[in-house]
C-alpha cells in the first residue's frame, strides 16, 4: 500500500511539472505574440530606426546597469558580512549577474535567481548563513522597491494623467505588496520554524517533516535575528542602496528618451519605470515579462502624449540590452564550474 501510495505522489508531482511547463510556454508564447503584435502595429521600420539611431549610446546604457548591479551587490555584500563569514565584494557582484540571468528566463518573481545565489555562495559562505543573508537582502530590496513605487504613484497623482483602471490596480497592489512585506518580516523575527509549525503543524506529513528540518529551521531563525538585529544600521544603509539602484534604472529610461528626443524629465522617467516595475510584479508570471512590458510602456507615454512607437522602441532597447547582459551572466555561470572550492572565509580575511 505504502508503495501504491509513493507511485501516485510521483505521478502527480511529474503531471504537475508537465503542467507547470505548458503553463510556461503557453505563457511565454503569449508575451512573445503580443511583443510581434506591437511591433508591427506600431511600425517595425520605426522601430528599427529607433535603434540604429541609439547606436553608441548601447554602451552607456550597459554601464548605466552595471551600476544598477554594483548597488544591489553592495547591499546584499554589506548585509552578509555584518555578522557572517567573509567574502570579496566582486565575489557578491559575480553572482548577483548570475542571479539575475536566472530571472530573466524563469517566471518565478525573481525566486529562481535567489536560489541560485543560494546555490552559488557555498563556497565561500556556509549555507546556514548565506540562506539568512540572501532572505534579509530579498526583504529589504521589496521595502526599497515598494517605497519607489509608492514615490511613482504619488509623481503620477501630482503631476501625470493615468487611466482610473491602472491606478485603481496600482492603489490595490501597492497594500498587498506592504502587507505582504510585513508579514515576511513578522515570519523573519517570530521564526519560520515556529510560525510553520503554527500553520502546518495540523497536517501529519508536514509536522513530520518539518520536525526532521527543525535544527536546521532553528539555526537559519538564529542566523535572521542576528541579521537583524545585530547588523544595526546595515539594513536601512541596504534599503538606501536598493533605492538608489531604482534610480539608476530611472537614469537609463532617461537616457534612453532623451536620445530618441524625447523630452521627458527625470520625474517622467520616473512615472514610467514605476508603472512598468508595477506591471511586471503583478503579471511575475509571464517569463521574462514578455509582452507585459513591451505593452506597458507603449501605455504609460501614450497617457503622456507621446507616440506608441517611442514607448515600444523604449522597451526593445532594455530588451537588447538585457540580451547583452543575459550572455554575460551565462559566461560567468559557465565559469563558475571551474571556479575551487576554498571553503567558507574567516571574517576578516576579505574585505
Amino acid at each position: 500500500m505504502s508503495k501504491i501510495r509513493n507511485g501516485e505522489a510521483i505521478g502527480a508531482l511529474q503531471a504537475d511539472g508537465t503542467r507547470g511547463r505548458l503553463l510556461r510556454g503557453l505563457l511565454t508564447g503569449a508575451g512573445v505574440g503580443v511583443f510581434l503584435f506591437l511591433i508591427f502595429r506600431m511600425g517595425w521600420r520605426t522601430i528599427l530606426d529607433n535603434i540604429a539611431h541609439f547606436g553608441g549610446w548601447f554602451a552607456v546604457i550597459l554601464l548605466v546597469q552595471m551600476g544598477w548591479v554594483a548597488l544591489q551587490a553592495a547591499s546584499w555584500y554589506i548585509v552578509q558580512n555584518s555578522v557572517s563569514q567573509r567574502a570579496p565584494f566582486l565575489f557578491f557582484v559575480r553572482i548577483k549577474i548570475i542571479s539575475d540571468t536566472m530571472n530573466t528566463v524563469l517566471p518565478t518573481a525573481n525566486l529562481g535567481g535567489d536560489a541560485m545565489r543560494a546555490y552559488l555562495i557555498k563556497p565561500r559562505i556556509p549555507l546556514k548563513e548565506g540562506v539568512a543573508g540572501i532572505l534579509v537582502d530579498k526583504t529589504v530590496e521589496s521595502i526599497a522597491g515598494t517605497l519607489f513605487m509608492a514615490c511613482g504613484i504619488l509623481i503620477t497623482i501630482l503631476f501625470f494623467p493615468m487611466p482610473r483602471q491602472l491606478m485603481t490596480a496600482a492603489l490595490i497592489c501597492l497594500p498587498v505588496l506592504l502587507a505582504a512585506i510585513a508579514l515576511l518580516i513578522f515570519f523573519q523575527f517570530r521564526g519560520f520554524y515556529r510560525s510553520a509549525m503554527s500553520v502546518f503543524g495540523w497536517i501529519p506529513a508536514l509536522r513530520r517533516l518539518l520536525l526532521k528540518k527543525e535544527d536546521l529551521l532553528r539555526i537559519l531563525d538564529e542566523n535572521l535575528r542576528r541579521l537583524y538585529l545585530q547588523g544595526g544600521a546595515m539594513v536601512p544603509l541596504a534599503v538606501g542602496l536598493h533605492f538608489l539602484a531604482r534610480l539608476v534604472g530611472v537614469l537609463e529610461v532617461l537616457i534612453v528618451l532623451r536620445v530618441m528626443h524625447q523630452p521627458v524629465g527625470f520625474l517622467g522617467s520616473w512615472f514610467i519605470s514605476a508603472a512598468v516595475t508595477m506591471a511586471n510584479t503583478v503579471l511575475f508570471i509571464v517569463p521574462g515579462h514578455w509582452g507585459v512590458q513591451e505593452g506597458m510602456y507603449v501605455l504609460v507615454l501614450k497617457t503622456m502624449y507621446f507616440s506608441g512607437s517611442a514607448g515600444l522602441s523604449l522597451a526593445v532597447i532594455r530588451r537588447i540590452r538585457r540580451v547583452f547582459l543575459l550572455g554575460f551572466g551565462l559566461w560567468l555561470l559557465h565559469l563558475e564550474k571551474g571556479v575551487p572550492d576554498h571553503g567558507p572565509v574567516a571574517p576578516g580575511a576579505a574585505g
